[in-house]
């Protein structure tokens, strides 16, 4: 699907991530199948993809077979636009509309499949919470990298274990690791090192799944160095103001070794009221990213909720129209 610079497809490809909000308004799929069930999530995956003619499709959350979901399940009711889903423990899950859920105590054409493990550092900040985390790195970082590296072992078994089961490219989500959060200089020390492990295991299992690394923020100080990790390509390239990533800068530095996806942006497209707006928004990212091959159209970071459809059925034709490679 693009990802080798160098080697050219028909055209540019497009693939947006989505957040679980823009599946529940838009898919057709009632939430709670969405998000528990593997059924309803693949409905769902599927549905969009087809609707907006995306040429791959990011598995990001785990499967969950239905019949061991509806074991548990007491009744679902929809109340003021949410559905609530009541638990044999008593416990209730609420799906606001267009975000995420909330836990309350008592076929066509052939498509990319990409699924989705976390950065060891992701683990870490997670394990510990945001503000514990980044203290820790500040106070005890030589524990900090024990713990981290201890954490390869589970980010590399899922990320193998999805390779292995058929995915043609594993995504290694590594939200933490821009700026303003990690300066490059402690990329160098609590992520570098760590998710080149993970890529390694990965691609000694399943030599020919790509691996690629999502990564928010400011990263546009430290694409060399998300380079040697091993990744085949790097997702989101957050444009200014939500980063510092120009694209054409990114071409330039790392282009030639990794696939490039992502860099429109993703919260300025909820302002698009206009066709022209997203053609002039996408088209420049087009011409920018296809010369050479190895750049995948796609919003940086996930579709906000309220993006509006019509936009995103916009990409794939203009991808049609000013995407072709002709050699």
């Amino acid at each position: 699907m693009g990802m080798r610079p160098g080697a050219l497809p028909d055209r540019v490809p497009v693939m947006c991530q989505l957040t679980m909000g823009h599946y529940f308004l838009h898919s057709g799929v009632a939430p709670h199948k969405v998000f528990f069930t593997s059924e309803g999530f693949a409905e769902a995956l599927v549905a969009m993809q087809r609707r907006y003619r995306f040429d791959g499709i990011l598995i990001n959350i785990p499967g969950r077979p239905e019949e061991a979901v509806a074991r548990h399940m007491v009744n679902v009711k929809v109340d003021d636009g949410r559905e609530h889903v009541l638990w044999d423990n008593g416990f209730t899950t609420i799906f606001p509309p267009d975000d995420s859920p909330i836990l309350v105590p008592s076929g066509g054409n052939e498509v990319s499949v990409h699924c989705e493990t976390f950065s060891p550092f992701t683990h870490f900040v997670e394990l510990l919470g945001y503000e514990r985390a980044l203290e820790a790195l500040a106070t005890d970082p030589d524990n900090c990298v024990s713990l981290i590296d201890a954490l390869v072992k589970p980010s590399s078994a899922l990320g193998v274990a999805l390779a292995c089961a058929g995915a043609d490219a594993v995504l290694i989500s590594s939200a933490f690791s821009g700026g303003p959060f990690l300066s490059s200089r402690m990329y160098r020390k609590f992520v570098l090192p760590f998710e080149r492990k993970v890529v390694e295991n990965i691609v000694t299992a399943a030599p020919n799944v790509k691996v690629y690394t999502h990564a928010c923020g400011k990263i546009g100080d430290r694409l060399e160095l998300m380079a040697q990790t091993g990744t085949h390509g790097i997702d989101t390239l957050d444009p200014p103001p939500l980063g510092n990533t120009e694209l054409s800068v990114a071409k330039e530095q790392v282009g030639r070794q990794l696939f490039l996806k992502g860099n429109m942006n993703s919260v300025e497209m909820l302002s698009f009221t206009t066709p022209q707006q997203v053609e002039q928004h996408a088209v420049d990212r087009i011409r920018t990213g296809m010369p050479g091959g190895g750049y995948i159209l796609s919003t940086a970071c996930s579709v906000a909720p309220r993006v509006a459809p019509w936009i995103l059925e916009m990409l794939t034709p203009l991808a049609e129209r000013e995407g072709v490679y002709t050699s």
